[in-house]
């Protein structure tokens, strides 16, 4: 049950992340899950945790703001 609710935590993290990037950005470049090339996910003690996700995404020539 913990374990799912971490994962709906990270993806709406993920989200966040990802709409304020691209709100920042002149150009936008959206990445979704099939972008994704790997996810790591270590559990620590004291409910604490580390993600790691890798995405392979093609960004279009210019200066971008991150």
């Amino acid at each position: 049950m913990r374990f799912s609710i971490r994962w709906n935590v990270l993806w709406v993290l993920g989200l966040v992340l990802i709409t304020l990037t691209a709100s920042a950005m002149a150009q936008s470049v959206v990445s979704d899950e099939k972008d994704r090339r790997l996810i790591d996910l270590t559990v620590y003690n004291h409910d604490l945790a580390l993600v790691r996700e890798v995405r392979l995404v093609e960004l279009p020539k210019g200066a971008f703001e991150f």
